[in-house]
């Protein structure tokens, strides 16, 4: 079974919640794995295709993601098409998992990019966005998904289901009245805590 039988099986049998990522990552594999048969890569193999981008210039972060993505491929293999003589030279190589550089946006920064949107976007409904994404930390994805029959306007909260969110974990934020003279989604503006971080 060679890298492409693998990684095809496990694109169209399960469920991707990165699919462009996936894409991604198989972009990097490909010239190095491409043709190659997955039982008869070793460790070192692995370790070579890692010495490759780090030449390049790749952070560790980005190496690990695409090898994660590979080592799903044959796991998903091995365990779903009973392949379990399918070894899997990419576990456990320890590779830094970091969950990359964490940015906080500033209050000023918020207020420029929302005065920002209020004078120069096509559409009228994108302050408002900003605005909920702003004080939600949802993706827009999620956002996207947001339906008005998973927000309890009485209760003040709103629902994302695990299948809108990006970990597959149902989440629900705060409804909050909406500052006086500030426009809103309905009157009404989703918060979650923290908004900022403490300055």
């Amino acid at each position: 079974m060679i890298f492409e039988d693998v990684v095809g099986i496990y694109l169209s049998g399960s469920n991707h919640r990165s699919k462009q990522r996936d894409h991604y990552s198989l972009q990097r594999l490909q010239p190095y794995f491409g043709g190659r048969s997955v039982a008869d890569l070793r460790r070192v193999d692995v370790r070579s295709y890692i010495a490759l981008r780090q030449s390049e210039g790749v952070k560790e972060s980005t190496i690990g993601r695409e090898l994660r993505f590979f080592s799903a491929a044959i796991n998903f293999v091995r365990l779903e098409h009973d392949r379990p003589e399918l070894a899997n030279p990419v576990q456990r190589l320890g590779l830094d998992s970091s969950e990359g550089r964490v940015r906080w946006i500033t209050r000023d920064e918020a207020t420029s990019l929302v005065d920002a949107a209020e004078l120069h976007a096509r559409r009228p409904h994108l302050p408002c966005f900003i605005r909920l994404a702003l004080n939600t930390g949802a993706r827009k994805s999620e956002l996207l998904k947001l339906t008005w029959s998973r927000v309890d306007r009485d209760r003040r909260f709103f629902l994302l289901e695990a299948g809108d969110t990006s970990t597959a974990l149902r989440r629900q934020g705060l409804l909050v009245r909406s500052q006086p003279g500030a426009p809103s989604l309905a009157t009404i503006s989703i918060v979650s805590q923290p908004r900022f971080p403490a300055a």
